[in-house]
């Protein structure tokens, strides 16, 4: 028997990226899944290991967040919503870096939303930080699995600060097994077509917001706009490259997003020729539901995308946005949405097709993967659509079988 090697039995296995195991068993080893399958078939060739009986419940893998702001965790959704451009300003005085209590601020936010993610079922986020300097320590101890993506940017006379975030960005002092130093030039609005390459000439996993608001079409078509009045207040509005004149899905394609495996944040507006694009890239696109709704967007066209074959997940942005980082909710959102889509789609938003677009080994159960896992009591025998037509949460969340 392999050290403290257990087998948890429950009505349901769910692993996502195989069919719906009926009495099923997870047989956990030195933190690894080491075998899934019926429970007879599990017992018969481990019979000397614990048995854990779940009972009316349904085992899925951790939950992957694919885009989320932790060090946002405690900052408040304004009420009533504000519009995007006004809502960074509003957001922007609540983050200076140069008030002295930043830093633990910034810690306590990175905390409650760890802990946040373990209540809600996640176990695997791709975590965007502009303090990653400090949220790096606490993230590398936490029991996620994490993909940190270290926000830059700088346009015109702010481009050094762009260069400075991206070098320290790109430091791999924390990585581990379970711990992925990634990037993120902000968005288009923020970054210029030079910065946009050196961060891809660095190889790291790579994540950027895109399309979020139609005023980025303004923006770039010839610096003007509600995003250039926020540069004017905020900072010092100088010495930019001169403006590419294209939409965001353009400006991505033009400076080589779409030619790499890219995690595109939002997307939310993008026409007919540009979902053609995205289908022959090797982008990811990540949309934010209640965000979405937060903001009072245009219905999303995430079903177009999968239709053509994008490769799209579910995060939950930041609580400032979303209220929460329930992920389920953002989720249960997407499905509420579009009721004749088969509930399995949806789930693999936020398990295989998140993990896909992390690049990391997450979101299935199957044999040799960490033992991430969400427990859920369930009372149907259809234990997916139970799960998103509810508001139940995980009964247990178990990280690397813990």
């Amino acid at each position: 028997m392999a050290k403290d090697a257990q087998i948890l039995r429950a009505d349901f296995v769910v692993p996502v990226s195989s069919p719906v195991i009926v009495d099923g068993a997870i047989r956990i080893a030195n933190n690894v899944v080491t075998h899934v399958g019926g429970f007879d078939q599990v017992s018969k060739h481990n019979p000397k290991d614990a048995i854990t009986e779940l009972g009316k419940s349904a085992i899925l893998p951790g939950l992957v967040n694919a885009h989320t702001h932790l060090e946002l965790t405690n900052i408040a959704r304004p009420q009533p919503p504000l519009d995007f451009v006004a809502w960074i300003a509003a957001l922007s005085k609540q983050t200076r870096p140069r008030d002295s209590d930043y830093p633990a601020r910034v810690r306590a936010a990175t905390l409650t939303g760890i802990d946040h993610c373990v209540k809600y079922g996640v176990t695997t986020v791709g975590d965007i930080s502009a303090a990653f300097d400090i949220t790096r320590p606490v993230l590398t101890s936490s029991p996620l699995r994490v993909v940190s993506f270290g926000e830059a940017l700088g346009l015109g006379a702010m481009r050094h600060r762009f260069a400075q975030s991206l070098e320290r960005a790109s430091a791999k002092s924390f990585e581990s097994s379970r711990f992925v130093t990634a990037i993120s030039p902000h968005a288009p609005y923020t970054v210029d077509e030079a910065g946009y390459k050196d961060a891809l000439a660095t190889g790291l996993p790579l994540s950027t917001h895109l399309a979020e608001t139609l005023e980025e079409n303004v923006f770039l078509r010839d610096y003007t706009g509600k995003f250039r009045e926020l540069w004017e207040r905020i900072s010092t509005w100088s010495a930019p490259p001169p403006p590419t004149g294209l939409s965001p899905i353009g400006f991505a394609m033009h400076v080589g997003l779409l030619n790499a495996p890219t995690l595109l944040a939002h997307v939310n507006y993008v026409s007919d020729q540009e979902l053609d694009l995205l289908a022959n890239s090797k982008a990811s696109v990540v949309w934010c539901p209640r965000t979405h709704e937060y903001f009072q967007h245009p219905p999303h066209r995430w079903l177009e995308m999968l239709e053509k074959g994008i490769n799209v997940c579910v995060g939950t942005d930041s609580a400032a946005s979303s209220g929460d980082l329930n992920l389920l909710a953002d989720a249960r959102l997407a499905y509420s949405s579009a009721r004749d889509v088969d509930p399995k789609i949806v789930l693999q938003m936020i398990t295989t097709n998140a993990a896909r677009a992390l690049r990391v080994a997450a979101g299935t159960i199957e044999p040799g993967r960490d033992a991430d896992l969400a427990v859920f009591a369930v009372q149907t025998e259809d234990p997916i659509r139970e799960i998103l037509e509810s508001t139940i949460l995980p009964v247990r969340t178990l990280l690397q079988g813990v």
